[in-house]
């Protein structure tokens, strides 16, 4: 907020009620009461009320992102009973999700193919994946219903799953090993429980077990539909009960790596990036 004098006090008072409303977006009624004040309902009232002085720095960003979220919040509403989809709106509004859209394909490594562009675009609006596929899938499920039930579908648990997961163990190795650390796969020393990856820095050894759940699958869907990253959260349980006493008996850190199919990922994973990060500028590496 700017306190030039050029700032109409109509735009002032505006901007200040836009600003409270970010703060009580969790009060509908708030809410309600602060976008009748900010969002004329007509054009001329929109200019009377911000046309008077030159509009300070973030006003449209402000604007703009205060319609969203009521848009958003509105849509959510609308699928109270549709878990489903709902479970994919609210996965998508996860922080980190759409970082996919916004990176700037400046290396090889940013670039994404335009076939797989597309899949990830029609996948995050549900969508299903091409328009000339069957109405049901071969176990029964119909794909209208659920257009990305690909993920879920007990037929490609041991196949594509599994590669997937394969990718993922792979990247992670890969980013590093380009930070300057040593990644083992599958380290053979555990003779009991073997994570996927045994990092070592000089200053830091962790045990990375990785993963990509599908909020919107049937295991999930309920409890994902009303709870932003539950499908992460429940998977980092399961995995952390399994390999903390390990992790502890190894002298390393445990980090569950885990993604959601949407693009969310929970504190950990952005944790052990960061170190990366770290460890990348410490050792002068890109």
């Amino acid at each position: 907020m700017i306190s030039s004098p050029s700032v109409s006090l109509p735009l002032m008072q505006a901007l200040a009620q836009c600003h409270a409303s970010f703060v009580s977006q969790g009060l509908p009624s708030a809410a309600r009461l602060s976008r009748k004040a900010l969002i004329p309902q007509t054009a001329i009232a929109f200019w009377d009320l911000y046309g008077a002085a030159s509009p300070p720095p973030g006003l449209q960003r402000s604007l703009v992102g205060f319609i969203e979220s009521n848009l958003y919040s509105a849509q959510l509403l609308k699928l109270d009973t549709n878990h489903v989809d709902r479970a994919r709106l609210l996965s998508c509004s996860a922080k980190h999700a759409g970082i996919w859209l916004t990176t700037l394909p400046l290396t090889k490594e940013f670039t994404i193919p335009d076939i797989n562009f597309r899949l990830s675009a029609r996948f995050r609006l549900g969508i299903q994946p091409q328009d000339d596929l069957p109405k049901s899938c071969h176990c029964g499920t119909m794909l209208s219903t659920d257009p990305a039930h690909f993920l879920s579908c007990e037929s490609f648990r041991r196949g594509p799953v599994t590669h997937r997961h394969n990718n993922l163990t792979q990247c992670l190795a890969r980013l590093v090993r380009r930070a300057g650390g040593a990644a083992y796969l599958e380290p053979s020393w555990l003779d009991i429980k073997r994570p996927d990856i045994h990092v070592a820095f000089p200053d830091s050894r962790f045990l990375v077990d990785g993963s990509i759940t599908h909020p919107a699958a049937p295991s999930y869907r309920h409890a994902a539909a009303f709870t932003r990253l539950h499908a992460t959260l429940a998977r980092e349980s399961r995995k952390s009960k399994k390999y903390d006493s390990l992790a502890k008996k190894e002298d390393c850190k445990f980090v569950a790596f885990v993604m959601e199919s949407f693009g969310g990922f929970d504190v950990h994973a952005k944790q052990f990036l960061d170190e990366l990060i770290r460890q990348s500028r410490d050792h002068d590496l890109q």
